[in-house]
């Protein structure tokens, strides 16, 4: 069935972006924690900007 492979292609992407974004998400908590525990968080806000801008 060609529509019900579409779909389990799909439900597949999904399912792979919600797992980039968690780990992403995680990664990026860790790393706002890191900064604030050791002062850092403007550098971390810099770095931040810095990789937006360049994308």
């Amino acid at each position: 069935n060609l529509q019900g492979s579409y779909h389990k292609e799909n439900a597949q992407q999904v399912i792979s972006q919600r797992n980039q974004f968690g780990v992403a998400f995680s990664t990026a908590k860790t790393a706002i924690n890191i900064a604030l525990k050791t002062g850092s968080d403007n550098e971390l806000v810099k770095l931040l900007k810095d990789f937006i801008l360049t994308k």
